[in-house]
């Protein structure tokens, strides 16, 4: 299943880094074709990208380096392919946005977090938008896409950090959390589209 995040200011560039995304674990293939067909309707052949600590990029990737805008292209580690699969492209690579503490301590913490319940500090990083509409902006349009967007879960993520994990080991959360569990979760049918919304960029 997936869930999607709006945290903090808008996000400018050509994809989302955390603050403006729709997160799903990758240890399951069938993930990236329920945020597909649930949600973002590509084309299956249509790799998304994974959000990975920067201190943890070395034991996933082969010659992993800082790539804070999902712009360079990794080889997964053999060993490592079938425990990503929802991130692993065909040709054994993927694209991931490389996450330094420094950057962004709410959305680092999370995968860390993450990385303690399931042993892959590796999240699916899409978009957080619905087909052909633009990336959400504000908390209404946030709510709006997440009802009519077939979603598990969505977060608002504080700058400090999330919460602490459920007892049963499954749930993540940030502040009061919700039980959020990215991999298991199935996604409901869409109820609709989003309706025509604008989005604008505050980089000042």
């Amino acid at each position: 299943g997936g869930g999607g995040g709006r945290k903090g200011r808008r996000e400018c560039g050509r994809g989302a880094l955390g603050d403006r995304s729709i997160l799903a674990g990758p240890r399951r293939e069938e993930a990236k074709d329920e945020v597909n067909r649930r949600v973002k309707f590509r084309e299956a052949f249509r790799p998304f990208a994974p959000s990975v600590t920067l201190e943890d990029a070395a034991d996933w990737f082969e010659d992993a380096r800082p790539s804070p805008y999902m712009l360079l292209a990794f080889t997964v580690r053999p060993e490592k392919r079938d425990r990503i699969p929802a991130v692993t492209h065909v040709d054994g690579t993927a694209r991931p946005q490389v996450v330094r503490r420094e950057d962004n301590p709410g959305y680092h913490d999370l995968i860390v977090e993450y990385a303690k319940l399931t042993g892959a500090p590796i999240l699916v990083n899409t978009s957080f938008n619905m087909h052909e509409e633009p990336i959400v902006d504000d908390p209404d349009v946030a709510i709006r896409s997440f009802l009519r967007g077939g979603l598990d879960a969505l977060a608002a993520l504080p700058d400090g950090g999330v919460g602490e994990a459920d007892d049963d080991g499954e749930g993540l959360g940030a502040g009061p959390a919700p039980d959020l569990d990215l991999d298991e979760q199935p996604l409901d049918p869409p109820q609709g589209r989003a309706g025509d919304v604008r989005n604008h960029c505050d980089v000042t």
